[in-house]
């Protein structure tokens, strides 16, 4: 290492001594980041970017600019805040215009955060051209950069681009005081700098170190350039001194109590060690922390490992201050971009380790060592062996990077390749679960949220709290509903009563229901945190929607009430409350829901797939009209079994046809349709006794064969009555009620 001048700043080595080529790579190493990411462009939403922006109707138009400045950014109307009251109006903001761009396509997003990361990696190259003095350091460091694994959450997930963005204009904001200092009155580009530095902590609040970065450059400089970039510096220590007292005094990101765990943060640190040097699996979820024995586990070995890191750092970042002052500040500005998020204190972050974060505080390490490292760094490199092993190890990431767009194609795809990587994760087994619910596959949606509430998983208790557990129990019976046949009317009773008492705050119901045991209770604050958080709208909507299919229309009716528009963003079928108002003959609320589905929540659902929904309310409407003007009882009848037939409420139809059949009026083919229906509810047993009795052994049983054969999937699959069924006593009264 040069020896340090007065100042205690090293010389940086100078190109013709350590072997640099003659030119700048900072343009062919952008190109090839972008090159590589390229490929995420057929991806799609995944995770958050599903409740940021597709789901998110406060992303879809310009005339959300506004509140974009006004909101934190997680305020959503399907997520409330979440406790962490970021402000990040600028990526609201790109979220916005790229919608509008795009009309809602993802591929537009994928592009920008692919540009972005290109621009991201060319102002780091330059930049540490000038940090290191060497261009063949910034060329290593400017791969490493441009791909390391860790980049693939950044880049490839629409929603890592806060991390990106603030790069971006944190570095174009060094570069442009750096130029500004060229002239001594600074021109235009004095007042760009200051300009980009706002815009950075508009995208993430880690922005706010600049002036940390921006005393590399000042260090470095001599004369009237360094006076300028002093000016510039002062600007920005005021400008991160306000922001830091407004986001501390006035709108704090945490409104929790501040809770010191350093046992976590060693293990944090001694995880992002692992993520750093070994990224694979890639996964959001890597050292989730469990729960034990009334406690948090703290592997002895991490925390070990952890601490010495933490020493190691320490100890390098002071040799650094006293030997080589610009290498001893990137090392102190890596420390303070990453520190926060170390889980040294309770952050409010579920996870241990988010590889996005790593995206500014790996660059500027890589940066400080090799400066400090200087001429010694610069003579490996020129070693053949070396770059033969950097070259490989770069073709190990690029692999990796695209291996894992592959797991971005979509929600099943990036959940599936969690489960892969942590079979017990709650919060991949309920996402999974409720995709699999949205995706029509009842029976795998239940197993996989049942799943998520056995041990193996409840020791996840940081990733999944207990009022998100409760949730999840809400979603459990209702799906155990939906698995069901109506006929099978003791089990859909009392699933019914469970729905209605948790959605009215009501008394457990004990029971068990198959794998379900009924009556989980939380304590009041959990079980009220749960209800507030959208699970209040889930359990009157299927609740409500169990009523119809009983016959309880009164408190269906009490339950649709209390159902404004937003609901539409939780509820877990949407499509349901369209047939229950349906149910009800109230088909002007099913068509506003429609209207509400196609408006909100359309980006979820190809063109015209809404369109069988409509076709089943039109053709139920008839049905009704025709029964109320029907000449005789039979008939109206009939025409009412058809409608209840056409929205799926199968129990219904078959209570109103019933009195038909047991009268022996000549009404034409009810007879077929009455067996076609107890099929449909699950009544097999009924079926073919009503059909062997009327048509005789073979064409009874044919005709049973037939009703079940052109059964849907779903119906096939829905849990029958063990024994005789309930449904004849339920008579005119009303079916369930609670």
């Amino acid at each position: 290492m040069d020896e340090p001048d007065r100042a205690g700043t090293a010389a940086p080595p100078s190109p013709t001594t350590s072997g640099d080529p003659g030119k700048s790579w900072a343009l062919e190493i952008a190109l090839a980041a972008v090159l590589v990411f390229l490929p995420s462009i057929l991806d799609g939403y995944v995770y958050d970017d599903v409740l940021l922006i597709r789901d998110n109707r406060y992303a879809h138009g310009l005339d959300q600019l506004g509140r974009a400045f006004t909101t934190f950014f997680w305020q959503l109307a399907r997520t409330g805040s979440g406790g962490l009251h970021y402000y990040r109006p600028l990526i609201t903001t790109s979220y916005i215009l790229d919608w509008f761009v795009s009309g809602g396509k993802p591929w537009f997003f994928h592009f920008a955060n692919v540009v972005a990361h290109g621009s991201a990696t060319y102002l780091f190259v330059k930049l540490g051209e000038r940090w290191t003095g060497s261009r063949l350091l910034a060329f290593a460091a400017g791969v490493l950069f441009a791909l390391h694994p860790s980049r693939t959450e950044s880049v490839e997930w629409i929603a890592g681009r806060t991390d990106v963005y603030m790069t971006v204009l944190l570095f174009a904001a060094i570069e442009l005081a750096w130029r500004a200092s060229e002239r001594p009155s600074g021109g235009a580009r004095a007042l760009l700098s200051p300009l980009c530095f706002v815009l950075a902590i508009l995208c993430k609040e880690a922005a706010v170190m600049l002036p940390v970065l921006l005393g590399v450059d000042v260090l470095l400089a001599s004369g009237d350039r360094k006076r300028a970039l002093l000016r510039n510096l002062y600007v920005s220590t005021g400008l991160a001194a306000v922001y830091t007292a407004l986001r501390v005094f006035v709108f704090p990101v945490r409104l929790q109590k501040l809770e010191f765990t350093p046992a976590y943060g060693l293990m944090t640190v001694a995880a992002y060690v692992e993520r750093t040097v070994l990224p694979w699996p890639q996964t959001f979820f890597h050292r989730p922390l469990v729960f034990e024995n009334g406690t948090y586990v703290y592997p002895s070995a991490l925390v070990f490992g952890g601490a010495l890191v933490v020493l190691a750092y320490g100890a390098l970042s002071v040799r650094a201050l006293l030997r080589d002052r610009p290498a001893g500040v990137l090392l102190l500005g890596a420390a303070i971009a990453f520190g926060p998020l170390l889980n040294f204190t309770y952050t409010g972050i579920f996870v241990t380790t988010s590889d996005h974060f790593l995206y500014l505080p790996l660059g500027l390490f890589t940066l400080g060592v090799g400066r400090y490292q200087g001429v010694r760094a610069v003579r490996a490199l020129s070693d053949r062996r070396v770059r033969l092993g950097l070259v490989g190890l770069a073709s190990v990431y690029l692999g990796v990077d695209v291996l894992r767009c592959l797991d971005f194609r979509d929600q099943e795809s990036m959940f599936r390749a969690e489960l892969r990587a942590h079979p017990d994760n709650p919060i991949v087994l309920k996402s999974l679960g409720e995709e699999r619910a949205r995706n029509g596959d009842i029976d795998e949606a239940f197993s996989l949220l049942l799943r998520s509430t056995l041990p193996g998983s409840t020791r996840y208790r940081l990733l999944m709290p207990e009022w998100l557990a409760t949730q999840t129990y809400f979603r459990l019976v209702a799906l155990q509903a939906s698995r069901t046949a109506d006929g099978n009317v003791g089990d859909l009773q009392l699933l019914y009563r469970e729905l209605y008492s948790l959605a009215t705050s009501g008394p457990p119901v004990q029971g068990k229901v198959g794998e379900l045991t009924l009556g989980r209770r939380l304590p009041p604050r959990d079980q009220a945190l749960a209800l507030e958080q959208g699970g209040r709208e889930i359990l009157a909507s299927e609740a409500a929607f169990v009523a119809t299919r009983l016959g309880d229309d009164a408190h269906a009716k009490e339950l649709l009430s209390t159902l404004g528009p937003d609901a539409i963003e939780y509820v877990p079928v949407a499509q349901n409350l369209c047939l229950a108002h349906a149910r009800l003959q109230d088909f002007d609320g099913a068509r506003r829901w429609l209207r509400i589905l196609e408006g909100r929540l359309g980006s979820q659902f190809p063109p015209h797939s809404l369109d069988p929904l409509r076709k089943r309310l039109d053709t139920a409407e008839s049905d009704f009209a025709h029964a109320a003007s029907a000449s005789s009882r039979a008939e109206r009848r009939i025409f009412r079994a058809r409608g209840f037939a056409e929205l799926g409420a199968h129990l219904r139809a078959l209570r109103e046809l019933r009195p038909v059949i047991e009268s022996g009026a000549n009404v034409g083919p009810v007879g077929p349709v009455y067996v076609n229906l107890l099929v449909a509810a699950g009544l097999d047993g009924e079926a073919l006794e009503l059909a062997v009795s009327a048509l005789g052994p073979d064409e009874g049983q044919a005709l049973v064969q037939r009703a079940r054969s052109s059964l849907s999937p779903h119906l096939r699959k829905l849990r029958k009555p063990e024994g005789p069924s309930e449904w004849k006593t339920l008579g005119k009264a009303p079916g369930g009620a609670p």
